[in-house]
């Protein structure tokens, strides 16, 4: 194994050149210190720019204990008004944004543009970077960290742990089990990954309704106990639930509790303007299919869904005159609280981020450093935070990035 630059001590090592990582080490520069990146990709912010599909939402002008799942270490470290941290950040770095219905996106629409200005300024202050280098150890030496590749043998006064989470493989997050061996090398008290901000699953099949996309509402229940609401486009797969309200749903999904999903395709319309509609098309239409009838409420392909599962397959085409109000309301029922028991969630290939990493109790909220570990810094993904979508973990990512590189010396 060759040593990196005939042994040169850096003043911090970042492990991780995505949103927090790129931020702390252009904060650390600022100061002066000599700063290292470390990242198993080829560039920098590989993950990054895929974010918002490809157009970066930076952040999100609404904030409350929900968009991090009621977890008051992230509003602790985030303070007052993180979006406009946030956007003033990249003003400064030359990115202006703007703001569409609560969401900040850089004015280009363009992630690589945020990217760029990051590198820019890492240029300009002289952090150095080795790519293509995924750390396999960290050993203390003495009062300083040597921080090893299987090329390389890096050795720092500081740490900062910037490797984020598990999802999304394809765009070169690291493996599961390496971050958890640095984090056991280093005595880091951590949980263990899991995917969020994805599809759930259920074994029930949805292929005749696959494919519909409809604004509804949906409640999560665990163990019988409703744990968050969620209004938006809800998107039917033939295995499952999709869409964002449903992702930001899925962090609560656990594989050994009985997790159910309750929609309501119709929250905007009062049941008895339906019933009242109802009594007057019985009487000018009575040959009106139901189907049809339903239709004017709800999506054609889950008027038919609803019917077969209340009527059965043979009376598909019934028509209203065959119809009773009793058999109205059951289905309208139907349609407010469609209960849907969840099998699962899509895997950290189709999740957005993960939820885990290391434990919030054992790191400083004023400055991301682990507690009775000097040197020692968990930022972004790393630590086991994550908000909704809409730009709260990218927000998330600059702050804890900028404290940590504002801390560490």
């Amino acid at each position: 194994m060759r040593n990196t630059e005939d042994n040169v001590i850096y003043d911090v090592c970042i492990i991780g050149a995505g949103m927090s990582g790129m931020i702390a080490a252009i904060e650390a520069a600022k100061k002066g210190l000599k700063v290292i990146i470390c990242d198993r990709n080829k560039k920098y912010g590989t993950k990054l720019y895929a974010t918002g599909n490809g157009r970066c939402n930076l952040a999100n002008t609404y904030l409350d204990e929900k968009s991090y799942y009621n977890n008051s270490f992230a509003l602790n470290v985030l303070g007052v008004n993180p979006c406009e941290f946030t956007r003033e950040y990249f003003i400064n770095l030359g990115i202006m944004t703007y703001d569409k219905q609560g969401y900040v996106y850089p004015k280009s629409n363009q992630a690589s543009s945020v990217v760029w200005a990051l590198t820019d300024m890492l240029k300009s202050l002289n952090v150095s970077v080795r790519f293509n280098t995924e750390i396999v150890s960290i050993k203390h030496i003495g009062k300083n960290f040597a921080i090893s590749s299987k090329s390389d043998n890096i050795h720092a006064k500081n740490i900062i742990l910037a490797a984020g989470g598990v999802s999304q493989k394809k765009l070169g997050v690291p493996e599961e089990n390496t971050l958890y061996m640095l984090y056991d090398s280093l005595g880091l008290k951590y949980n263990t990954f899991k995917p969020s901000l994805t599809a759930l699953e259920t074994n029930r099949f949805f292929s005749k309704i696959s494919g519909v996309r409809v604004s509804a509402s949906a409640e999560i229940f665990i163990d019988g106990i409703m744990k968050d609401r969620e209004k938006g486009e809800l998107q039917i797969t033939e295995s499952g639930l999709s869409g964002i309200m449903i992702f930001n749903l899925s962090h609560y999904f656990e594989t050994d509790k009985t997790c159910m999903v309750k929609i309501n395709l119709i929250e905007d319309i009062n049941k008895e303007d339906i019933t009242g509609i109802y009594n007057d098309m019985l009487k000018e239409a009575p040959e009106k299919k139901l189907k049809a009838f339903l239709n004017g409420f709800i999506n054609d392909k889950l008027a038919e869904f609803f019917i077969e599962d209340t009527l059965g397959q043979e009376n598909i085409n019934i028509t209203l005159k065959e119809t009773n109000i009793n058999l109205i309301k059951k289905i309208i029922d139907k349609m407010s609280s469609w209960n849907i028991e969840i099998s699962g969630a899509a895997g950290f290939d189709k999740s957005q981020v993960s939820k885990g990493g290391i434990i919030t109790d054992i790191i400083s909220k004023d400055t991301m450093e682990i507690k009775n570990k000097k040197g020692i810094y968990a930022v972004g993904e790393t630590v086991d935070t994550d908000g909704k979508c809409g730009g709260y973990n990218l927000m998330w990512a600059v702050k804890t990035g900028y404290l940590a590189g504002r801390a560490v010396k």
